[in-house]
């Protein structure tokens, strides 16, 4: 038996462990949150055809899913979908749960104190975390974190910040 290769429709890169930003089906080798987000960030044109290939939903489904989508594409109905039933899938209700959450404080749908620690450690090893010091100084985090050689380049790096 074959199948087709599967692509990314909108740059026909394939599916695949040896293209960059890949996604395993081992929970050991993608966190719930990268997977989601995997998902999530999936081209338009395919969204469609994963979820037919990727998912246990039936035909009737992705008719309605792919209908909600052509209302309003900005929403990413589909992708959101799609994410959903993949992670659960390979990583379980608990952990999609996780992964939904901390994607929300990560877009700005939430606040991070909204997340209880234990949301964040899987995703541990994907953000630089430091500790500046008991007064919870921005600038000496700049500088812990190797973003500014000193406090005065800390300090006109936050000046030039456009929402400061």
């Amino acid at each position: 038996m074959t199948a087709p290769l599967i692509v990314n429709k909108s740059t026909g890169v394939k599916f695949g462990k040896s293209e960059g930003g890949a996604v395993w089906l081992d929970p050991a080798k993608t966190t719930p949150t990268a997977f989601y987000q995997f998902w999530i960030n999936c081209d338009d044109l395919g969204a469609e055809d994963y979820l037919k290939v990727f998912t246990l939903l039936s035909r009737e489904e992705v008719e309605v899913i792919m209908a909600k989508q052509r209302e309003n594409p900005g929403a990413r109905y589909a992708q959101t979908r799609l994410a959903e039933e993949v992670t659960r899938l390979v990583h379980g209700d608990e952990a999609l749960l996780t992964a939904q959450k901390v994607t929300s404080c990560l877009v700005g749908d939430a606040s991070v104190g909204e997340a209880d620690e234990q949301r964040w450690l899987p995703c541990g090893q994907k953000f630089l975390c430091v500790q500046s010091s008991t007064d919870g100084s921005v600038l000496a985090a700049l500088v812990s974190a190797g973003l500014a050689s000193s406090n005065g380049e800390a300090r006109r790096l936050l000046k030039e910040m456009p929402f400061l």
